[in-house]
């Protein structure tokens, strides 16, 4: 039998970015809902259709696309840079906080950093040559 490695925060950044994400995306969608930031109503000027202009998507597409993403990089046991993995969990943490807010260009600009960095960080962790 082999010695257990501690799981600390910094093991999480580094092998276990879906447990992160998958913790993230339970409390983003327990204290949100399904459909955390959007308005559901009729428009009674136009007729009988459904008002959805502030229902946005792309947050959660973009949760689920992160989520994949770790998994993939779980599955060939990759390994994240931990600096890039702390910058994109608080980019993603502070997105949802500006939302809730109010703040939605600022959110918007922090959802594509959130983006970049996650395509950073996946890259790298990908052709890396270290295998964990």
């Amino acid at each position: 039998m082999g010695v257990k490695p501690k799981r600390t925060f910094s093991w999480f950044l580094e092998h276990g970015m879906v447990y992160l994400l998958l913790i993230y995306i339970i409390f983003f969608f327990s204290v949100g809902g399904l459909y955390p930031f959007n308005t559901f109503g009729l428009n009674r000027t136009v007729g009988w259709l459904w008002d959805i202009s502030n229902v946005r998507f792309y947050f959660p597409f973009f949760l689920l696309v992160y989520l994949l993403g770790s998994i993939v990089l779980v599955l060939l046991k990759r390994k994240t840079n931990k600096i890039i993995a702390l910058f994109f969990l608080v980019s993603i943490a502070m997105s949802t906080i500006m939302n809730s807010f109010g703040y939605y260009e600022v959110e918007a600009i922090l959802s594509l950093l959130s983006m970049i960095v996650f395509a950073v960080l996946f890259f790298k962790a990908l052709f890396a040559k270290k295998i964990v």
